[in-house]
């Protein structure tokens, strides 16, 4: 049982006697010829190994490794949504030039200063407390975001908000055993310059699973996120 708590070439000399001299350019066209299929084929270039890149849930394209251009429709801001904050709250953190380029493809423009600000505060923080930058040569980091279901809070054709509960997980090679931070965050999203931006955002912990220690006869009031929020279909 579990109890919950908020917590992108040379042929050489081609003279011969003249009654060979009407053979000559054919020989010659001839050699010429094999000469040329077979440094065409010892010279031709090998074939182009094209990577392709699954693009996130309701995303078009992906720019500077983040995934955007959605629909203007009630899905598509809850797919901008997740998929905006998998990308601030995942390995991007640990990227700062790819971070600040992130910011500037998913913030509307009035929150750009704010959400720079925002995200600073929490690598501050996560250096703090984890110290993934001064351990870097000793171990390789993984900060992951995983989506687990969300609520629709709001919907209009120029706004949205959306609330997502998601599972943090934070690990280092050698250092730190995998953790899980769980937590809830609300998302405001503006329809603007043809796709959804970024209008605000706020995360409070929580509410995470805790193994019981002891048989409890009556359960604990269930959180909304439980009994509330929408499952991902994507995930799992």
């Amino acid at each position: 049982m579990t109890s919950w708590v908020r917590a992108g070439e040379d042929f050489g000399d081609c003279r011969q006697p003249r009654r060979l001299g009407a053979l000559i350019p054919a020989a010659v066209i001839a050699m010429a010829l094999v000469a040329g299929l077979v440094l065409g084929r010892a010279t031709a270039p090998e074939p182009v190994q094209v990577r392709t890149v699954a693009l996130a849930p309701g995303s078009t394209r992906v720019e500077s490794g983040v995934p955007v251009g959605y629909q203007h429709t009630r899905q598509g801001a809850i797919d901008a949504a997740t998929n905006y904050v998998v990308t601030l709250d995942g390995p991007m953190l640990l990227q700062p030039d790819g971070l600040r380029r992130t910011e500037d493809l998913v913030a509307a423009t009035e929150y750009r200063a704010e959400l720079e600000t925002q995200t600073a505060k929490a690598v501050q923080a996560l250096e703090s407390y984890y110290g993934f930058d001064a351990h870097a040569k000793v171990g390789t980091p993984v900060v992951k975001l995983a989506p687990i279901a969300y609520r629709v809070d709001g919907y209009l054709p120029s706004q949205a908000t959306v609330t997502i509960w998601a599972v943090w997980l934070l690990a280092e090679e050698g250092l730190l055993i995998p953790q899980q931070n769980w937590i809830t965050t609300q998302l405001a999203l503006r329809w603007q310059g043809g796709d959804w931006k970024l209008s605000a955002s706020g995360t409070h912990p929580g509410p995470a699973p805790q193994p019981v220690q002891v048989p409890i006869e009556m359960s604990t009031p269930l959180p909304p996120e439980l009994t509330e929020f929408q499952e991902y279909r994507h995930v799992g």
